[in-house]
């Protein structure tokens, strides 16, 4: 699926698809440059979660929990800033993305070999006129 969008409501049709997808495939991970709309997308797949918490990039705790309306729970990640892929061992990541709950990953090139293959995959442009190109592969046979 291919979706373009030049402001973060426009983003609400790439976030709702995103969250039928989750509902069979609960970890997706989200690439693209810096400033390419990554954290954006994220909130606004929150928003269609109903998600109660406030969210923001985890950049320095590589991980924020929040908590949908009907208290499942969301995990964003954001690895940006990871040195070691095995980082995510020692906070005890492999719980949460092979837990079954929904994991949202930033950057997840830093630690490609530790997350699930089988996952959502979400590439985002930032195109010079201003619109984000998003590309949504389901890897789930």
């Amino acid at each position: 699926m291919i979706f373009s969008a030049k402001t973060p409501e426009e983003l609400g049709e790439a976030a709702r698809a995103l969250v039928a997808l989750l509902d069979v495939q609960p970890v997706a991970a989200f690439y693209g440059e810096m400033g390419a709309g990554k954290t954006t997308l994220i909130k606004q797949i929150c928003r269609e979660l109903k998600v109660l918490d406030p969210v923001s990039s985890p950049s320095f705790a590589i991980i924020n929990e929040y908590r949908c309306e009907d208290g499942r729970p969301v995990y964003h990640f954001d690895l940006y800033r990871m040195k070691k892929p095995e980082e995510l061992f020692d906070i005890g990541a492999d719980e949460y993305l092979y837990g079954g709950d929904i994991c949202l990953i930033e950057w997840p090139e830093k630690a490609e070999n530790h997350i699930p293959f089988e996952r959502i995959n979400v590439n985002l442009q930032l195109l010079p006129d201003g619109t984000r190109e998003i590309r949504i592969n389901n890897t789930t046979p």
